[in-house]
């Protein structure tokens, strides 16, 4: 993975696959990072997921608090927004700012 940043979209912290009751529970958040054609999550490996193998994403807000990022290969990843410091556990503000920037950039 190219050690510099300056192609960098957007980044922010979430977390993927959440478990049950996320909101509650202290989880490391992970970074996320868009870059000019692919989309990262800063995992051990790190993933890398390229915008032409992106299906579809969806919001699924009210019921999961979450949203998808649907891949062709029929890989989900739920992502959810996270506090990098850990003061909040969970916002739906900040999940849907995280949503619309995805959407708004992988088109």
């Amino acid at each position: 993975m190219e050690s510099t940043t300056s192609n960098v979209l957007y980044e922010n912290t979430v977390l993927v696959n959440p478990k049950w009751f996320f909101g509650f529970r202290k989880s490391k958040p992970i970074k996320l990072e868009v870059r000019s054609k692919e989309l990262i999550l800063n995992t051990q490996p790190p993933i890398t997921i390229p915008f032409l193998r992106i299906k579809s994403i969806k919001s699924n807000f009210w019921f999961s608090g979450a949203f998808t990022v649907n891949l062709n290969d029929g890989t989900i990843y739920k992502i959810v927004w996270a506090s990098d410091n850990k003061s909040m556990h969970y916002s739906a503000m900040e999940t849907a700012d995280v949503f619309n920037n995805l959407k708004r950039i992988i088109k």
